[in-house]
């Protein structure tokens, strides 16, 4: 993909998650399967203010590495996003089991299906979680259009709970 303007590049990108499940309205009212249960949270004190390196080259992008089932991967923080959400291809490489959860309508009428996948355990920063569920969705036009892999969302039931530092000059983040 060739380079954009920063500017450009923020409108491709909003653009880009204007047709994500996360910016999207409900084309119709759904439960969460009995599985979309919260797990039990704690916070690692001497983690909790510990800054994030972000991904260099993002364009101000906040994408930091979490920790999903053991497994290392890349999240972008949106804040217009409601719930973690991990892509379909890497939980299907990493072996998380989904279940249909909802269909939203996106930007333009295009229906897209969300599901819901069972975790052991999601670490960001200083937050544990064991248990409880993930959102997945497909983020490849999200990732096409940063220009760098993101394999999943850090949404508003995480970051709801805490206030965001930004340190762009140094490239890092904290919770």
């Amino acid at each position: 993909m060739p380079k954009l303007g920063s500017a450009y590049r923020w409108i491709a990108i909003l653009a880009a998650l204007a047709t994500m499940p996360a910016r999207a309205q409900r084309q119709q009212s759904a439960s969460p399967p009995l599985s979309f249960v919260r797990g039990a949270a704690s916070v690692d004190p001497q983690l909790q203010n510990k800054w994030i390196d972000l991904q260099a080259d993002t364009d101000g992008l906040v994408i930091i590495p979490i920790m999903l089932n053991g497994q290392r991967l890349m999240a972008m923080v949106d804040t217009g996003a409601p719930t973690v959400m991990v892509d379909t291809d890497w939980a299907t490489r990493h072996g998380l089991r989904f279940q249909s959860y909802q269909k939203v309508r996106a930007m333009g009428g295009k229906s897209v299906q969300t599901d819901i996948a069972p975790i052991n355990s999601l670490q960001i920063a200083g937050f544990h979680q064991v248990g409880g569920a993930v959102e997945v969705a497909d983020l490849k036009s999200l990732s096409s259009v940063a220009d760098t892999p993101i394999d999943a969302l850090i949404g508003a039931d995480f970051l709801s709970a805490y206030a965001i530092t930004l340190d762009f000059d140094n490239h890092r983040v904290r919770f």
